[in-house]
């Protein structure tokens, strides 16, 4: 959905339902129609009739509505996103640490079947690596990934 299709639902959403609400409840109010006059409309000397001057503070009100509501969808998208990030980093934060977990506690033979069987999925995409190598890549990411998670 595009910007300026997303900015028209809504200003049809304040303009058509929410605004002509409100007015009916503070006592049948049209926001649009809401102005102070500065200056009355008048004819002139060579019979031209000038508008009126004045502060259309009804149609502020309106626009703010608008902006308000796209604020907030706005705000609502980047929460869930964020949240969406946050919960996919936190799993494989929850892999990596079950694996220093047993790599410290002296399950070695637990520990090198987990790294064998990630490795047999990363030997689909790269060259085969020997296991020290593949052991030193892995903690290196660990210390990387808990390095990022104390900032």
């Amino acid at each position: 959905m595009s910007g300026g299709a997303f900015q028209k639902i809504v200003s049809s959403l304040v303009e058509d339902l929410i605004m002509p609400t409100i007015g009916v409840l503070i006592g049948g109010v049209v926001f649009s129609d809401l102005k102070i006059v500065l200056v009355n409309s008048f004819q002139n000397d060579k019979g031209v009739i000038v508008p009126e001057v004045a502060f259309r503070y009804g149609n502020f009100i309106q626009v703010l509505f608008n902006f308000l509501i796209i604020a907030f969808s706005l705000f609502l998208f980047i929460k869930v996103y964020n949240r969406l990030n946050s919960v996919k980093v936190l799993e494989h934060i929850n892999v990596e640490n079950t694996f220093i977990k047993k790599l410290f506690s002296g399950q070695n033979k637990n520990v090198d079947k987990d790294l064998d069987n990630s490795n047999s999925q990363q030997n689909k995409i790269a060259d085969k690596k020997s296991s020290d190598d593949e052991t030193l890549e892995v903690l290196k990411e660990i210390r990387n990934l808990l390095k990022k998670n104390k900032k």
